[in-house]
């Protein structure tokens, strides 16, 4: 499943960037409880999302660093958003 477009701009002081991201969720296909989970706090993950890039620069946001921005963004939203109930 995916969210709406998540738009923010970085941190930095000088030269604040306009980020845009689409976040796509993967999770097995037969999973309907995960497909729940993820839409019943769609907003909190919205919110965490826009905050988490919006504190971010664009260095930080560089592609040489998606890897870790993914891990980082899937055990938050992993660990304090959907495991918070």
């Amino acid at each position: 499943t995916d969210l709406d477009l998540i738009r923010t701009q970085t941190c930095d002081i000088e030269t604040p960037a306009n980020v845009v991201v689409q976040v796509v969720f993967g999770y097995k296909h037969r999973d309907k409880s995960v497909l729940s989970e993820i839409e019943t706090h769609r907003i909190e993950i919205v919110d965490y999302l826009t905050q988490y890039f919006s504190s971010k620069t664009v260095d930080e946001l560089s592609p040489q660093n998606d890897k870790d921005l993914q891990c980082e963004i899937r055990d938050s939203i992993n660990n304090d958003i959907l495991k918070n109930e």
